[in-house]
């Protein structure tokens, strides 16, 4: 390749890279980025880990059972430098995604070719950026899945394995898990498959192949350490919780009766993964799949569809993955959701590029329909930056917002709060009152109306009914009254209310 052709092929792949960015850090920096339940509350989670050590992470789905401390150990360490959550979104997920992410893709699509890494990529990052930008622990599982797939490719490929190399493959998978833990738990055991019986390399003995997944398995153990620790110190309660859960009946776990995807959702939500790659409506799936399927029987029948050692190492190592997360959210007892699919989406990316660098039709195709997806990017952005983030409802700019204006009102009275959620817990506004306390030398509310004669009251946008009985039961009208109110951008109504 001439110097001038490699000058335009790295020019378009860092505009490629850098266009996402450019769009992810725009929502960063006016904190359009989603802040609720779940962020809010691992934030909370990573500053108590700031003064004492945690072994445990969030809670998980099941009651009794949290995940891995990682997620939060992560949390901390990018709190050391800025409590905005802004800053520790850039450095959390955005960051990874647009370094390592692509690395990643560039090294396992080297064998299908620079523009089909280019399409990947952008199919990828236009079809899931609030991996980039929504602070949450299962969206780094896509990652960490790609960081995986190479290692796993990078180890068969060398003559000399060190054992240090299988035990980061299993801490890796152990990560998985800690972030995302039945999809984690389907890569554990479809790795392990693949490592006892995978036909690479027929001189290596079975036993050999044995002590292999041992390592492995070690790995994944090793990365479960502070978990065992915590399992010693308190008398095995997730274990049991865990085994509780395994032997309940289909749908019913220790939260009661909890109804997730019956088994044609769970199958049809796994296949529609492609169609939400390529941002189609769900009804083109069997289209697509009939097109592909098409491609392929032509390029069978004109011999081209011949597979390099490289290709098919990966090949039978994502379609071994693939064969069992269906299989094991198929034959869960416990309820399967959308979010235990995140990390599927790699997979299938990998098999479409795989076709892709195969049959001239479909690259074309998705060189227009990339195209397409990058002029529909471009408009959104500069449309964009005529938008209000304080107008957006659950956002981290509406919330600082209307914090501060609490803050400004008070004019530094000690005063209570309570926020209307349906989920009960307001980690949100927890979170954020503790930032700007601490950020601007403020004092920090309670939640104890009895203490103080000044009470805010948050309200989302909600029935009259339900604003009017969250008033009375925080603040009896018999003791208190409405001084003052208004309305954030985002409509949400702010109760100054005082003591009769």
């Amino acid at each position: 390749m001439s110097i001038r052709k490699t000058t335009v092929v790295g020019f378009v792949i860092f505009l490629a890279i850098l266009f996402p960015f450019a769009m992810s850090l725009r929502d960063i920096i006016s904190a359009s980025i989603p802040f609720w339940f779940d962020p809010a509350r691992d934030l909370l989670l990573a500053l108590s880990n700031l003064d004492k050590l945690t072994l445990i992470g969030q809670p998980t789905g099941i009651q009794g059972v949290f995940y891995g401390p990682y997620w939060i150990w992560a949390l901390s360490l990018s709190l050391f430098i800025s409590k905005d959550p802004r800053i520790v979104v850039f450095l959390v997920q955005a960051l990874p995604y647009f370094t390592l992410f692509p690395w990643l893709l560039w090294k396992l699509c080297a064998p299908l070719g620079k523009h089909v890494f280019v399409l990947l990529w952008l199919l990828f990052i236009f079809s899931y950026r609030t991996y980039t930008t929504y602070l949450w622990n299962p969206h780094l599982a896509p990652l960490l899945l790609l960081a995986l797939l190479y290692l796993v490719s990078k180890v068969h490929h060398q003559k000399k394995t060190r054992v240090l190399s299988f035990l980061s493959i299993g801490f890796l998978i152990g990560l998985i898990v800690n972030l995302n833990m039945a999809f984690g738990v389907a890569v554990m055991l479809s790795v392990l498959l693949f490592e006892l019986f995978f036909k690479g390399n027929k001189k290596v003995i079975f036993m050999q192949k044995v002590k292999t997944a041992g390592k492995i398995a070690l790995g994944v153990v090793i990365s479960f350490i502070p978990a065992l620790v915590f399992e010693l110190r308190h008398q095995f309660l997730q274990t049991r919780s865990i085994l509780a859960a395994f032997a309940a009946l289909s749908g019913k776990t220790l939260q009661g009766e909890v109804m997730g995807f019956s088994i044609p959702e769970k199958i049809g939500y796994f296949f529609t993964s492609i169609t939400r790659i390529l941002q189609f409506k769900e009804r083109f799936t069997i289209s697509v799949y009939l097109f592909l399927l098409a491609v392929l029987v032509y390029l069978f029948v004109q011999k081209r569809l011949r597979v390099g050692k490289n290709e098919k190492l990966l090949f039978s190592l994502v379609i071994t993955i693939m064969a069992s997360v269906l299989g094991v959210f198929v034959a869960a007892k416990n309820p399967v959701w959308h979010y235990h699919y995140i990390g599927v989406e790699v997979l299938f990316l990998i098999l479409l590029g795989f076709i892709a660098s195969r049959s001239r039709m479909v690259k074309i195709f998705l060189s227009i329909w990339v195209a397409v997806l990058l002029m529909t990017n471009v408009r959104g952005f500069i449309r964009a930056f005529g938008d209000n983030p304080l107008e957006i409802p659950a956002s981290l700019a509406s919330r600082k917002s209307i914090v501060q204006s609490i803050y400004n009102d008070a004019d530094g009275r000690q005063f209570a709060y309570h926020a209307y959620d349906p989920a009960i817990y307001t980690y949100d506004y927890d979170y954020v009152f503790k930032w700007l306390a601490e950020s601007e030398e403020l004092a920090e509310p309670t939640k104890a109306s009895g203490q103080t004669g000044h009470v805010y009251l948050i309200i989302p946008q909600a029935p009259l009914e339900i604003q009017m009985d969250f008033i009375n039961y925080k603040t009896s009208n018999e003791i208190y009254f409405t001084l003052k109110s208004w309305k954030a951008a985002d409509k949400t109504m702010v109760l100054r209310r005082e003591l009769r």
